[in-house]
């Protein structure tokens, strides 16, 4: 941890400068992306015939009784892969937990928080908020009880690879629905990305450690030009560059009354699976 912004709030979530603390970002993979299809499969037949789809190609499903037991399926696959995509973030802790322990001796370490995203939250009311690359940024009254009373809700927002990340607390600020951005964001998409020029991916080369599979030093390896095309095309879609910067992101938060900064992550090691 690199620096503290709001060292009340950090005391109490059990950060300290220089602390090393293991971020995980992972989702539910292929089993989300089946649970969507089968949601959508489900919203097309519930359709009216004859009705045109909407340009936006966003289908609602009704919340009628009629329509009750397809909603359900539904929303019992989205929870399958929301609780499969917890599954994935705390088996991968475990894992870089072992991994460090083994290299740096016995470790203590705590969880601070698990910040789900692209989750739907049903209120009382009926209301159903879907954040989608959103997290929730909820307040004091959202945080009731627990270590995030006197705080309110913590925000995870991950820079790219090569830059800093950011922990920040909620406000509950009902102009965004009690949410936050769950990232920076990319500047570039992956495929324009790809075929982008190779200074900037030169000069990322030679200030940072690359690790793959594949030894771009190798000889072998550098005399196949098709080979080290395809590697470098590859680390180009998520090279630091093709990601917003994340201060001005996080200056934006603070300034709209969305999320206050708590502590501050430099990178030591990412790990791209």
């Amino acid at each position: 941890m690199s620096a503290v912004h709001d060292r009340q709030a950090a005391h109490g979530w059990g950060f300290s400068l220089g602390q090393v603390v293991l971020m995980v970002h992972s989702g539910s993979l292929s089993l989300g992306h089946q649970a969507n299809a089968s949601g959508l499969d489900q919203a097309r037949a519930a359709w009216p015939a004859g009705v045109p789809l909407p340009d936006n190609r966003i289908i609602p499903i009704m919340t009628d009784g009629r329509s009750a037991p397809a909603r359900r399926r539904y929303l019992d696959a989205f929870g399958n892969a929301a609780n499969f995509a917890v599954g994935n973030r705390f088996f991968l802790s475990l894992m870089l937990r072992a991994g460090l322990a083994a290299e740096c001796g016995e470790l203590a370490a705590d969880l601070v928080y698990d910040a789900p995203h692209n989750l739907l939250w049903q209120h009382d009311d009926g209301q159903v908020v879907h954040r989608k690359g959103a997290t929730p940024a909820g307040g004091y009254a959202e945080a009731a009880g627990g270590p995030y009373a006197m705080w309110g809700e913590p925000v995870i927002v991950p820079g790219s690879m090569g830059a800093a990340s950011y922990v920040l607390r909620g406000h509950g600020n009902p102009r965004t629905l009690a949410s936050a951005c769950h990232g920076a964001g990319r500047r570039v998409r992956r495929g324009a990305a790809a075929q982008a020029g190779d200074a900037e991916l030169d000069a990322f080369l030679r200030d940072f450690r690359v690790v793959t599979p594949l030894d771009h030093r190798d000889p072998a390896v550098t005399r196949r030009s098709d080979v080290m095309a395809a590697w470098r095309r590859d680390l180009k879609q998520e090279a630091p560059w093709v990601y917003k910067d994340i201060g001005p992101v996080v200056s934006s938060l603070r300034r709209a009354g969305v999320a206050e900064p708590v502590v501050e992550l430099q990178p030591l090691l990412t790990v791209k699976g």
